[in-house]
């Protein structure tokens, strides 16, 4: 008797996992399947948002933006949408990440002076601040400096050039102790020396 209940409760269970992974496998059915559209993907993430559930609303947009057939200006804008909503969560670094891919994405985009603040607010947030001094130079540089350089000089060593970026990307690689000891103009002299040699 015993091993007949023992089979029976271990063949239920199986058929409650069964049944389980099956529902949820139903619900969550991938967009452009026929059961759930695109359109319907989009609109959920709207009513999330809608709702204030910003961070299930991002996920929702993502699965929409990876799987909907979209030109380069609607993966501009959503990528935007997307990178304002982490920003209002404080995920800095995944704003950033969605702002620099409409960058890239639509470089003409109508987006350029807002976006623009969105990725130097983001260096600041996460502690890039050489590197949000930079964003903020080059973007407000005039455009035939843009047209006539690739990227400000700050050494030349040989034939081997080395640009302001690469020296200012290292300064925001550094731990925040070291940052402080060359965070003064004779501390990034100094340390300009070291590197440059």
């Amino acid at each position: 008797m015993n091993k007949t209940v023992f089979v029976l409760s271990f063949l239920s269970i199986c058929l409650a996992l069964g049944v389980t992974l099956f529902g949820l496998n139903a619900i969550k059915q991938p967009s452009g399947s026929g059961i759930w559209t695109h359109e319907q993907q989009r609109a959920l993430a709207g009513k999330l948002k809608g709702a204030g559930l910003t961070l299930e609303a991002v996920k929702e947009y993502e699965d929409y933006l990876r799987t909907a057939p979209l030109d380069k200006k609607q993966l501009a804008n959503l990528s935007y949408t997307i990178g304002k909503m982490y920003m209002e969560e404080g995920q800095y670094e995944k704003a950033l990440s969605l702002f620099y891919r409409v960058e890239i994405a639509d470089p003409d985009t109508d987006l350029k002076t807002e976006l623009g603040l969105k990725i130097i607010n983001c260096l600041e947030r996460t502690g890039k601040y050489n590197a949000a001094e930079y964003a903020l130079n080059k973007r407000t540089s005039s455009q035939d400096e843009k047209k006539e350089k690739t990227g400000q000089v700050a050494a030349i060593i040989g034939d081997e050039k080395i640009y302001v970026e690469d020296v200012t990307s290292s300064f925001d690689a550094m731990p925040e102790w070291m940052r402080k000891q060359v965070s003064t103009k004779e501390g990034k002299a100094e340390y300009f020396k070291k590197v440059c040699g």
